[in-house]
């Protein structure tokens, strides 16, 4: 099994090549998150964490901290993120994937998991729907 991290502003000053040399092989780096009023942010920390665990050689993915509840703000969210991916990742192997994370209280409180489910296929099918324009444009 490989290890790995995830990192985020809140790690700042975080020792990737100690990392690496504690055996870390991919860090999954947080791209940004939704804000309590809807608009989505790129993190802090976002381009520093990408290019410190490149350079330490760790394979590297990214994460999007969701606060989606409803269909609508599932594809603004994906529709936020392939952006970004675009202009901060457009050449760069994601080898450690993209991940979504869904860990609002309050969200689970108010919605079953199986909505949940429902909104990360949203946020796949934009994501998959935009990288496959984009190839197609490419060729």
């Amino acid at each position: 099994m490989r290890e790995g991290i995830d990192v985020s502003y809140c790690q700042e000053g975080f020792d990737f090549e100690a990392a690496k040399a504690a055996g870390k092989e991919f860090c999954i780096v947080r791209i940004g998150r939704t804000r309590g009023d809807g608009r989505q942010e790129l993190d802090d920390l976002f381009i520093h964490n990408i290019n410190a665990a490149k350079a330490a050689g760790m394979d590297i993915g990214v994460y999007f901290y969701s606060l989606a509840t409803t269909t609508w703000q599932a594809q603004q969210e994906a529709m936020w993120l392939v952006k970004q991916l675009d202009i901060y990742l457009k050449d760069v192997e994601l080898k450690a994937g993209i991940w979504m994370d869904i860990e609002e209280e309050m969200n689970y409180r108010e919605y079953k998991m199986m909505q949940y489910d429902k909104l990360c296929d949203i946020l796949e099918e934009n994501i998959n729907m935009n990288m496959v324009e984009e190839i197609l444009e490419q060729n």
